[in-house]
């Protein structure tokens, strides 16, 4: 009987450490998601707190719109290869896809650094990033557009804006060029 007893407590002991495993396993598993879910795009280092997710104050508010913006234009213009990237093979949208996350990424960090200040400083900060923030998510939109082959257009800090915009609207007119050509070589029938 004492044998028995004691492959049993061995046999119950070995299930519950079998099951602390796993629940280790997963509450990692759900951390680590959760972190990443918290990021701008693929960018490490735009990494917000997890209660940012939820949270209803200003800077939360405006990190969630950053990566809803970047999830749209990585469905809109998926990631190129690293083969492609290191190639430099990258066609205009893409490349413009990129430098737009990579703006988000930095603006989500300015988020992270607005949020810890206080007062009339936190308002003025929050409110030029809310512009940023704005202007990235109509930039995805062209952007998506462009990769559908009508129209294009990204985001970064101020300075780089105007001069990513000026390349999109570019672009956006060498599109319509292009199918008013198609158009007149019966390639296309006129939109």
């Amino acid at each position: 009987m004492g044998e028995l007893a004691g492959e049993l407590l061995v046999g119950v002991t070995v299930l519950i450490a079998v099951l602390l495993a796993a629940t280790a396993v997963v509450v990692a598993w759900l951390v680590r998601s959760l972190r990443r879910r918290a990021r701008v795009g693929r960018h490490p280092h735009s990494t917000a707190p997890v209660s940012w997710l939820a949270a209803g104050h200003p800077a939360a508010s405006l990190h969630r719109r950053l990566r809803r913006a970047v999830t749209a234009l990585r469905v809109a213009v998926p990631q190129p290869s690293r083969k492609r990237r290191r190639r430099g093979e990258l066609t205009g949208v893409e490349r413009l896809a990129g430098e737009l996350e990579a703006h988000a990424a930095a603006v989500g960090q300015d988020l992270l650094f607005a949020a810890r200040l206080r007062g009339s400083h936190r308002q003025r900060v929050l409110a030029a990033l809310h512009q940023q923030v704005t202007d990235i998510e109509a930039l995805t939109a062209r952007i998506a557009l462009a990769a559908q082959g009508r129209g294009v257009s990204p985001t970064a800090d101020p300075a780089v804006l105007p001069r990513l915009a000026a390349e999109l609207d570019s672009l956006e007119a060498a599109y319509g060029e292009l199918a008013a050509l198609e158009a007149r070589a019966g390639l296309r029938r006129p939109a």
